[in-house]
């Protein structure tokens, strides 16, 4: 039964199934119509990596990223304007470039309880709604413009 929701899913537009590849630019782009229709992914067993662009332009709202995922690519959920939460496992070790970039619904984000060391350039700029952000003490690396702000409505806070 779960498989033919799957297929039915998949045939329709309506959810992907990231196998953790990475998209080049061009391979992105041409999926950015068919994107716009999708709203759940479902990551493959046994993968540890969100490829780049997996997720690029999706109408995704909720994203729980299982456990065994250690990173989050580059640009993965960039333009993602109705994504709201995303769930991150404790297997989570870093975020690349602009992953979260332009999420504009995009209103928390708890990193505490994950194994956190990096955080690429620019990786939820331009997130109007980004309110409150707590990230562990094991973080090293924190690149530029993480948190970049267009124009903001109230203060972002950052715990840790």
């Amino acid at each position: 039964m779960a498989d033919e929701f799957i297929s039915d899913g998949v045939e329709s537009g309506a959810m992907i199934v990231h196998d953790g590849r990475d998209f080049i630019y061009e391979e992105a782009q041409s999926r950015k119509k068919r994107h716009a229709l999708v709203t759940r992914v479902i990551f493959l067993l046994n993968i540890t990596k969100v490829g780049d662009r997996g997720c690029k332009w999706t109408n995704l709202v909720v994203v729980d990223i299982p456990e065994g995922i250690a990173s989050i690519g580059e640009f993965v959920f960039l333009y993602c304007s109705c994504l709201t939460t995303v769930y991150f496992p404790t297997t989570l070790t870093s975020i690349g470039v602009e992953s979260f970039a332009d999420c504009s619904s995009l209103d928390n984000i708890n990193l505490r309880h994950t194994n956190f060391r990096e955080l690429g350039r620019a990786a939820f700029a331009c997130c109007p709604e980004l309110k409150s952000t707590t990230i562990p003490d094991s973080l090293q690396m924190l690149g530029h413009n993480v948190f970049l702000q267009m124009l903001q409505a109230s203060p972002l806070q950052h715990r840790r």
